[in-house]
């Protein structure tokens, strides 16, 4: 009965007015990032853009990964904690600290993946209120960007999935990490700004990386950005997976010994 009642709360997230306002802020951005696109398309003298083109344009741009979607995310990852507080008080009366963790996991993830639906949604309307697009994907590829080679040689559908994927993991890590600082120092406050910390340490030092330490920040494990090497998408997965492995566990082991 428990679960069913915090699984509605995520149903009620997605009615409150912050998550009205964040989709607002995701389709002005989108919209903007729109008319610069039409005007590479124009001064290039493109014919008959494909509407998937812009997909990944999108969903691989620098500041929605770097900045827009991770603050989204971790502002309704905190919205979902906040509303919880009622059910975690008889999560922990009833010494179930861990599961309650899980379930926490559970529920934003759930949320991450509906926000990326909801994401790829306003591009595709955007995309064919602002721009004449085709409906599937055309010759016109990799504009403004290095990964012009790999769409030569793979179909489009498996680019896009292996995008989303690798953007999924990448939003729901920086959850993962919020819900585990949260849980582990009790302070929903002070859990967000440690891991906006972390996101801008990776930020800043992706744009000036020491070439020992690229591999393994967080923006090149999500940009594609070099078609040479397809498996360094497969790595990029691997990578995400086991970070949210090792965070889970070393959570659920360090929560049980924590005192509410």
């Amino acid at each position: 009965m428990l679960n069913i009642s915090i699984y509605h709360k995520i149903k009620n997230i997605n009615k409150t007015k912050i998550n009205y306002i964040i989709n607002i802020v995701i389709m002005l951005t989108i919209y903007n990032i729109s008319n610069d696109y039409l005007n590479i398309v124009i001064e290039q003298n493109i014919d008959n853009p494909g509407i998937f083109n812009f997909l990944f344009y999108i969903l691989n741009n620098y500041f929605i990964n770097a900045h827009l979607t991770p603050i989204c995310i971790l502002i309704l990852a905190y919205k979902i904690n906040k509303d919880l507080k009622f059910e975690t008080y008889y999560m922990y009366r009833f010494n179930n600290k861990v599961n309650w963790f899980y379930e926490n996991i559970k529920i934003i993830g759930v949320k991450v993946g509906l926000f990326l639906i909801n994401m790829i949604v306003i591009t595709l309307i955007i995309a064919i209120i602002n721009i004449i697009f085709n409906p599937l994907w055309s010759e016109m590829i990799g504009i403004k960007t290095k990964y012009i080679e790999f769409f030569k040689d793979y179909n489009y559908i498996y680019i896009l999935t292996l995008k989303i994927i690798l953007k999924f993991l990448y939003l729901f890590t920086l959850s993962v990490i919020f819900i585990s600082t949260s849980s582990l120092i009790k302070m929903y406050d002070v859990g967000i700004l440690i891991t906006l910390i972390i996101n801008f340490i990776n930020i800043s030092l992706f744009l000036n990386p020491p070439e020992i330490l690229r591999r393994f920040l967080f923006l090149n494990n999500v940009l594609m950005s070099d078609g040479t090497f397809i498996i360094k998408y497969y790595i990029s997965a691997i990578y995400w997976i086991l970070i949210l492995v090792f965070i889970i566990d070393i959570t659920s082991k360090l929560i049980k010994e924590i005192d509410y």
